[in-house]
Formats: structure tokens, C-alpha cells, sequence
């Protein structure tokens, strides 16, 4: 089944599903960008865990289109959609194994300070 194809009935899972417009249209735009970078006809049981890491070291996955890098987070988005779709892709039986299964998140820097609760303050304040 061609990469398309295959997306289209995604898509059509993910609605079923109950996922929102904006998580459908985010899944749609990151196969796309693999799909473009393979060729539309390219077919899914052909794709593998080399050519998932090759695109994800593209600069068709870390470029923006102005082509400064991407964040690490708008990466591990894609990434996340890419897992999404194969994972898929393997339960539904269009491929034998799930080429997508070495992908990793990238690291990102520590998570920003978060805020005191009012309880929290509180007890600094009593302190």
C-alpha cells in the first residue's frame, strides 16, 4: 500500500478515535513531509528504521522554511507523529514490523521553574 494510502486510512483512525482537528491536521502535516521526501508513490511495507532515521537527519525534518533549526520540541512532535502513524501502520497488518520502533525523543533543556502554590506560599510564609 503506498505511503498516501496508508496515511488517508490513519487519519481516518484518528477521527474514530475521537483525536481533535488540530492533533489530525499535526499527524497529516509530519507524514506528509516523510512522504514528500520519499516520493508519493513510495510504498509503506518499503519503508525502514534507516530511512526513518535518515529523514528525521534530514534537513527537510530539522529545517524551518525560513532554514533555521528547528527546536527540539517541534522535533519530537514529528517524531511523535511518525511513531503514531507506523505504530499504526504494524497494529493494522500494512507492515510486518513497525520501522519507526528505534525512534527516541531528543533531549530537550531542563523543564522551566514552576510557579509556588498558594498552599505552598503559605507555609513559606510561615516559616
Amino acid at each position: 500500500m503506498k505511503l498516501q494510502n496508508a496515511l488517508d486510512r490513519f487519519v481516518v483512525q484518528l477521527e474514530a478515535d475521537g483525536r481533535s482537528i488540530h492533533t489530525r491536521k499535526q499527524y497529516q502535516r509530519h507524514v506528509r513531509a516523510l512522504i514528500a521526501w520519499f516520493a508519493p508513490r513510495h510504498d509503506v511495507a518499503e519503508v525502514g528504521h534507516e530511512d526513518i532515521a535518515s529523514f528525521l537527519a534530514s534537513p527537510a525534518a530539522r529545517l524551518r522554511p525560513d532554514g533555521g533549526v528547528k527546536k527540539a520540541s517541534t522535533t519530537n512532535s514529528m517524531r511523535t507523529s511518525l511513531c503514531r502513524f507506523f505504530a499504526y501502520c504494524h497494529e493494522s497488518g500494512l507492515v510486518a514490523e513497525n520501522p519507526a520502533r528505534l525512534v527516541r525523543r531528543a533531549l530537550t533543556g531542563p523543564p522551566l521553574p514552576r510557579a509556588l502554590t498558594d498552599d505552598e506560599q503559605e507555609r513559606l510564609l510561615v516559616a
